[in-house]
C-alpha cells in the first residue's frame, strides 16, 4: 500500500522537522539535528511510491515502523 505525502510529512513534523519553504510541489523541511533539509514532492494526496519513500525514510534517519506508529495514533 502506498502512503500519501501529507502522511509523510505529518510524520517528518512530530519527528521534530520543520517546514522551510516551498517550490512548486517541492517542499523542503529541514532538522536542526541533522544539519540538512529533505526535499518532498508532490501535492498532498499523491501517493508516495515505494523505492522513493524508503529513500525519504532513510535520508530523515527514519524507518518504516516509525511511519505506521505515527499512522496508529490517528
Amino acid at each position: 500500500m502506498n502512503k500519501k505525502v501529507k502522511d509523510f510529512i505529518a510524520l517528518l513534523e512530530a519527528k521534530g522537522w520543520t517546514y522551510s519553504r516551498t517550490k512548486g510541489d517541492h517542499h523542503v523541511f529541514v532538522n536542526p539535528k541533522a544539519k540538512r533539509s529533505i526535499t518532498v514532492t508532490g501535492k498532498g494526496n499523491d501517493d508516495i511510491y515505494n523505492p522513493f519513500l524508503k529513500r525519504l525514510l532513510k535520508e530523515a534517519g527514519l524507518t518504516m515502523k516509525d511511519f505506521d506508529s505515527i499512522g496508529k495514533k490517528k
